[in-house]
């Protein structure tokens, strides 16, 4: 009984230790790449004033992204290297009823916990998204939001 109980406490402090290594680890990925994450956003910041102005002549959002080619922008731009997605990802109105944001674009940042804490399970992306309202629900995209400039990151 004794050996049983030992097993079980070495299996718990185990389990924690684990954990707060995966968090630690998490925590500097995630500085890493904050200058990666800031610099995207302001590599984007043509592409939403390129829709800003589109909005303004139509009155609303393009369907997509290729319409903004090539009278308010030579090209779309590619989200940076850490992205998940090759191209933003682009939603406009009409969004869920009542909805106020006009247009909204995103891209997934994968982090594989098993690159994070050398295990051998999980794979999951964080959302960074921009909002045209600039309003950012604490909880959404499956993840919890921390801001970082005009953007939002959610945390998977």
């Amino acid at each position: 009984m004794c050996g049983v109980i030992v097993g079980l406490l070495l299996v718990i402090v185990a389990g924690v230790s684990w954990t707060l290594d995966g968090r630690r680890r998490a925590r500097e990925w995630q500085q890493q790449q904050r200058p990666e994450l800031l610099q995207a956003g302001a590599n984007a910041e043509p592409l939403i004033a390129a829709l800003r102005a589109y909005r303004a002549d139509y009155g609303e959002a393009p369907e997509r992204l290729g319409q903004l080619v090539p009278q308010y922008t030579t090209r779309v731009p590619r989200p940076a290297s850490l992205f998940q997605s090759r191209e933003w990802q682009y939603a406009r109105a009409p969004l869920p009823a009542g909805d106020p944001r006009e247009f909204e674009l995103y891209a997934y940042v994968p982090h594989d916990y098993c690159a994070l804490q050398r295990r051998s399970f999980g794979h999951f992306s964080d959302c960074f998204v921009y909002r045209s309202d600039r309003t950012y629900p604490a909880d959404a995209y499956g993840g919890v939001l921390e801001r970082i400039g005009d953007w939002g990151y959610y945390h998977e």
